[in-house]
């Protein structure tokens, strides 16, 4: 399970597949260790060392931000290449795109490129802190008559929920195995979470899937 972990964090690249493949092998990992932490059958030591790891395989709001920055400017480079392309459009074929696109006019490639730079800066300081925001279904996005730079917000927009959905299951399982050293430690289970501060943590993780408010970081339920 260690191997897994350590495993799912390696890679350089910076790309946002080579992400998204870190959190889906992250979550396997996960569903096998969680049955191992639970069993009680661990030592003082092996669950110190697997909260270590799983705190360092947690993807960091810079990790994030940085593969954000990254897939931002490689799209937004296809679409100047377009831009600046002196094919005909309607000699070309557009997979997943709307096909009305050989009907737009020439400036249509350098409208379609800043309605996407316009929807990515709106969402910078949201990549930096890996809030809640993308949940919110209601916000509009893109404008409806950008449909080219629509087809890659939404791929853009899964991978924070996926991201966060990850960070707080391992978050959790940290806590659990935190919770099994204080039961070796004093033969029962803490009343409160708070308990394992200043001995297990320096300080409660916080619960990346509650929305923050200001001068309060959400914790997770005991």
């Amino acid at each position: 399970g260690i191997d897994g972990l350590r495993w799912a964090k390696k890679g350089g690249s910076g790309a946002l597949i080579e992400m998204m493949i870190r959190v889906a092998m992250l979550a396997i990992t996960h569903s096998n260790l969680e049955e191992v932490v639970l069993s009680g059958q661990l030592t003082d030591d092996q669950l110190k060392q697997l909260s270590q790891t799983l705190k360092e395989a947690t993807v960091t709001p810079q990790d994030y931000q940085r593969c954000m920055e990254r897939e931002s400017v490689l799209t937004s480079r296809a679409l100047e290449m377009y831009e600046k392309s002196d094919v005909d459009l309607k000699t070309m074929e557009f997979t997943g795109l709307n096909p009305l696109l050989i009907y737009m006019p020439d400036s249509f490639w350098e409208s379609e490129r800043k309605a996407y730079w316009n929807h990515q800066l709106s969402r910078y300081n949201e990549w930096a802190e890996l809030n809640l925001k993308p949940f919110d279904s209601e916000e509009s996005e893109v404008n409806p008559l950008n449909v080219t730079a629509s087809v890659f917000v939404p791929n853009m927009k899964r991978a924070p929920v996926q991201v966060v959905y990850s960070n707080s299951k391992l978050t959790a399982l940290r806590i659990q195995c935190e919770l099994e050293r204080y039961k070796l430690a004093h033969g029962r289970y803490p009343e409160s979470l708070l308990q394992l501060v200043p001995d297990f943590f320096s300080e409660l993780p916080e619960d990346m899937m509650k929305p923050k408010k200001v001068g309060h970081k959400g914790t997770f339920d005991y």
